[in-house]
């Protein structure tokens, strides 16, 4: 009867029903885990959200309940910038190499607003490029066209697709300058958008100014210090620091060489290697070793880093089977910078308290920091594959589970549904692909796409689709979802809601472990 109404489309009815659904969820004893679900206030997702606050959900599901749900509880939702994050500024990614960039680049989750006007939001797993470029100045003016031309290159050169769609992207480019020639007053801004929605992808676009502006306002390691690559080989100050910023305070200069980190040579250092250096570091301080643009000496600068409260995405609690084997259920509503560290935590205390087998709960997860996705699967398998990148030639790059990293060996079930997505897959890809763990549920959202976002000569942004997930057997994610080992459904399916709840007693471990036992690494 809920399903029926909520097809409606009057308001009042959905609002109605949706009561009617948490009260029947209350009287099945769930109410906690809804509430929960619902009133869950995420930080903006990103590789090192530490740093910033938002207290917005990501909106993947772009279904009309979804939509409705969403913009009722959390308004905020339809917010201009609904997340941000500036990470490394480079130069555009170089994706016919066979390993992903040796110049900084990052991968991170960001959900932004396409149009705030039409409360929707797109949910985007980002590599940040050319977020700034060393030594750009922006034109006040400039010549007609040129925007146009520069957002076709991008096109040209990194679009996933290269059939473009089933189109001619020279005759487009063409179509479109003459468009441009012919119509003096249109905005050039507009044709290239229009352009860019030819090419059929609901991620690509552009971003106004004023809006990729607010997306360069942090920094990856709290000092105010964004970094780039220098022809030299160690990191370099790759804009003026943040005004304010512990950085600005200590006259740090863009230009500026950033030779050690904590004591650690940046000279063959990757945005990943940055990452781990700094997000597995919750210490207020850290140093940096900064040789002066100006020439001198290497100079050991300690700056204090500005932390921002980041929510605990992890709970966990004790159960049992039918069969009464203690069962360890830990719940995580979202990758974040504190969620390996969470987790591991609760796998420690939970087999403390004698669990034998763990349960990881991803329905209705989102996804989050892709980074932290990796470093989730290293608490379970040791040095094996957990996603490849594939770009617009075909060139796989392989992101492995880090050593020496592994808490448990306990028999794993990876719970999931049509809300888990993204970095949740890329979990559960990796965890089912190496036989590390079984999957129960339902099939995942299929979240496999990332996008690019590169700055423009005018100041507006573009964001764009350059690559997809793998699973390390090959299986591409996107559209398609990961199917679980062993399908168990809910009794009552609603676009966009995921009923979560702690209750383990249902899962046949026996069946679980039979599947184990006849899985083969392919």
């Amino acid at each position: 009867i809920c399903a029926f109404l909520m097809a409606a489309n009057m308001w009042w009815i959905k609002a109605v029903s949706t009561a009617f659904l948490i009260f029947c969820d209350v009287a099945e004893g769930f109410s906690s885990n809804l509430a929960s679900y619902w009133s869950y206030n995420p930080p903006a997702s990103s590789l090192h959200d530490v740093h910033m606050s938002s207290n917005i959900r990501m909106d993947i599901f772009g279904k009309d309940l979804g939509n409705f749900l969403k913009s009722n509880v959390k308004k905020a939702v339809v917010s201009g910038l609904i997340g941000a994050q500036v990470l490394f500024p480079i130069s555009p990614i170089d994706f016919s190499s066979k390993m992903l960039p040796q110049h900084p680049a990052i991968v991170q989750e960001q959900t932004i607003s396409a149009d705030a006007s039409r409360n929707s939001a797109i949910e985007t797993q980002v590599f940040w490029a050319n977020i700034f470029r060393i030594d750009q100045t922006v034109a006040a003016e400039l010549p007609r066209g040129a925007l146009l031309e520069e957002v076709w290159g991008y096109g040209n050169k990194y679009f996933i697709d290269k059939s473009f769609n089933g189109q001619d992207w020279d005759e487009i480019r063409i179509q479109f300058k003459t468009k441009l020639q012919n119509n003096p007053s249109e905005s050039e801004f507009t044709l290239a958008q229009q352009m860019l929605k030819t090419l059929g992808d609901k991620y690509t676009r552009l971003l106004p100014a004023e809006l990729y502006a607010k997306l360069s306002k942090y920094d990856l390691v709290g000092v105010g210090m964004l970094l780039g690559p220098s022809p030299d080989g160690p990191l370099m100050v790759g804009a003026p620091p943040i005004p304010g910023s512990a950085s600005d305070q200590a006259g740090i200069q863009k230009g500026d060489l950033v030779v050690t980190i904590n004591g650690v040579s940046t000279a063959k250092m990757t945005a990943f290697d940055v990452l781990d250096l700094t997000s597995n570091d919750m210490s207020k301080t850290m140093r940096f070793g900064i040789k002066k643009a100006s020439g001198g000496p290497v100079k050991e600068y300690t700056l204090e880093r500005t932390f921002n409260k980041v929510s605990n995405p992890v709970s966990y609690s004790m159960s049992e089977d039918r069969q009464k084997r203690k069962i360890g259920y830990i719940r995580l509503k979202e990758f974040n910078s504190v969620g390996k560290q969470n987790v591991r935590e609760a796998i420690e205390d939970l087999e403390q308290q004698g669990a034998k087998y763990l349960v990881l709960d991803l329905r209705g997860n989102p996804g989050g920091a892709f980074q932290s996705a990796i470093g989730m699967a290293s608490l379970f398998m040791d040095n094996k594959p957990v996603v490849n990148i594939v770009d617009s030639d075909g060139g796989k790059s392989p992101f492995p589970s880090a050593s020496n990293q592994v808490v448990t060996d306990s028999p794993l079930v990876l719970l999931m549904d049509a809300g888990s997505a993204s970095a949740s897959e890329v979990l559960a890809g990796a965890l089912h692909d190496n036989c590390r763990a079984v999957l129960v549920g339902d099939k995942s959202y299929g979240k496999g796409l990332i996008q690019a976002v590169y700055g423009l000569s005018d100041g507006s942004g573009l964001v764009m689709t350059v690559a997809k997930y793998q699973t390390p057997s090959g299986y591409d994610i996107q559209g398609q979802g990961i199917q679980p080992d062993i399908s168990t459904s809910a009794p009552l399916k609603i676009p966009g809601v995921s009923f979560v709840s702690p209750d383990v007693s249902k899962i046949n471990f026996d069946e679980v472990l039979k599947v184990k036992s006849m899985c083969k690494i392919e």
